[in-house]
C-alpha cells in the first residue's frame, strides 16, 4: 500500500476503510460487468486501444 498525496487525514482514513472492507466481485457479477462493457471495448474508439498510442509519461509530460 502507498499513501501518495493524501488531501487530509479524513480522506487517509476513509481509503482505509475502503481497503479494509474491500472484496473482489463474484463471478456472476463480474460476468454481468464484463458483457455491459463488451459494446464499449468491441469500438475500439479509445485512443489507448490503439497501436500507436502513447502516454503523457513518455513524452516528459506530468501533472503534478
Amino acid at each position: 500500500m502507498a499513501n501518495i498525496g493524501m488531501d487530509s487525514m479524513e480522506v487517509l482514513k476513509s481509503n482505509l476503510e475502503t481497503l479494509q472492507n474491500f472484496a473482489p466481485l463474484g463471478d456472476e457479477k463480474m460476468n454481468e460487468v464484463r458483457l455491459a462493457l463488451q459494446p464499449f471495448y468491441r469500438g475500439k474508439n479509445l485512443a489507448w486501444m490503439q497501436t500507436a498510442y502513447q502516454d503523457a509519461w513518455s513524452h516528459g509530460i506530468t501533472i503534478a
